[in-house]
């Protein structure tokens, strides 16, 4: 026996009670809905487990089936469309690559420019032909490539890139010049600018000696440094004859110079004759090698090179009222104004045909024999402030007969 709760009153009853002793609720009818809903519960759950183990078992089986089931091949259209499609993706980036491949180069090249390489530059360039403007832009780094060499003095090389060149730019002077600069004649500038650039150093250092002879030693030590040089050329191997005979000239000069030197000490009249005619004509042959052979000096010594341009310059106006007071004096007259004693009296008579005026003009005048000896010579006198169109007379003599005369003139132009 069990107990129970009676379904009204909630009291505990026996099972096999018919009623509930307490209030008197009939047990069997509930007892048997009780045991009927229970049943029917556990048949339900029995059921939905059933149910749920079956869908379990059913999805088990189709996973199963799925995964033994084999896949459906892959048509043979469907291979050759994929394959196609694979192809022209390949040619299309095979296609574009090559189409950019010009430019990529070009650009290439552009840096090459940029960074001053011209030589890899030009390569660049040539192997694009004819693509944008890389025939120009090839010539133009082959130039600049030349023009690096030439600067590196290697002018062989830039020789050859010029020659190639040929009507582009100035290619055609640059290759003369890079001829000129492996000939004799280039060996000659290049001891030349040496020499030059000896002797200024020690000249421009302050002479610090106290006497003549000291001095003269100085002088001395100036030119030899241009002579030990120069002495170094072949003359021989100059190909311009011009060059041939300055370069000769050039080089006695300087030993004129020397001689002057000699005279420092023992006869000032006789130095400053010779050092001044020899410092006139050397000047003239500086500039002449600065500017018809290509004489280059570094540019530290620019202030002396400018002096040495100005002092040319004013030999340059000195010889040329030098040549207007030869063709003046060739038309000077002289007529006998008396004879007596022994001793002829003439009237020299002056014009003045050049542009300038003279603070003062006068000539020594000398007598020639038939021998061209000088039998008497005197001076005239001077003219002052002797302006252009301006004449003016003197009275010469002499006791010695005479065939030619000849003017010495002595002058100082007016500033």
């Amino acid at each position: 026996m069990a107990l129970i709760k009676c379904p009204e009153c909630e009291k505990e009853i026996s099972d096999k009670a018919a009623s509930c002793p307490n209030c008197g609720c009939p047990m069997k009818t509930h007892i048997s809905e009780g045991k009927e809903e229970t049943l029917q519960k556990e048949e339900d759950n029995s059921s939905a487990v059933n149910n749920e183990s079956i869908q379990n078992d059913n999805f088990l089986e189709t996973d199963t089936q799925q995964e033994k089931s084999p896949k459906k091949p892959i048509g043979k259209k469907a291979k050759i469309i994929a394959i196609s499609a694979i192809g022209i993706l390949i040619i299309g980036g095979i296609v574009a690559y090559v189409l950019t491949d010009n430019l990529r180069n070009y650009n290439n090249a552009q840096k090459l420019v940029s960074e001053k390489q011209f030589d890899a530059a030009a390569t660049a360039f040539g192997k694009l032909g004819d693509y944008k403007d890389s025939v120009t832009q090839y010539q133009e780094c082959q130039y600049k490539y030349a023009t690096q060499l030439f600067l590196n003095e290697k002018y062989k090389e830039a020789e050859s890139i010029f020659k190639e060149l040929g009507d582009y730019q100035d290619s055609k002077v640059q290759y003369d010049i890079c001829q000129y600069r492996q000939s004799g004649d280039w060996e000659f500038i290049v001891l030349m600018k040496t020499g030059l650039e000896n002797r200024w150093d020690i000249s421009e250092k302050d002479y610090s000696g106290t006497s003549d002879a000291e001095y003269t030693k100085y002088l001395k030590e100036c030119i030899d440094s241009e002579l030990e040089e120069l002495n170094k050329a072949d003359l021989d191997s100059i190909n311009s004859e011009k060059l041939q005979v300055d370069a000769a000239n050039y080089i006695k000069i300087l030993n004129n110079s020397l001689e002057a030197a000699n005279y420092y000490v023992t006869d000032a009249n006789q130095y400053y004759t010779l050092w001044n005619a020899a410092y006139s004509d050397r000047v003239l042959l500086i500039r002449k090698f600065i500017n018809d052979y290509g004489l280059v000096i570094d540019g530290k010594y620019e202030d002396i090179v400018d002096e040495f341009l100005s002092s040319a310059q004013a030999v340059d106006q000195t010889k040329a009222l030098e040549a207007d007071v030869n063709n003046m004096i060739g038309n000077f007259t002289v007529e006998l104004a008396k004879d007596e004693y022994g001793t002829k009296t003439y009237i020299l008579t002056m014009e003045n045909t050049t542009e300038v005026t003279f603070e003062y003009f006068g000539v020594t005048v000398d007598f020639l024999d038939d021998n061209d000896t000088i039998v008497y010579s005197q001076y005239s006198g001077e003219a002052k402030d002797f302006a252009p169109g301006q004449k003016a007379q003197f009275d010469i003599y002499t006791n010695k007969e005479y065939t030619s005369l000849k003017y010495h003139p002595n002058y100082s132009k007016k500033s």
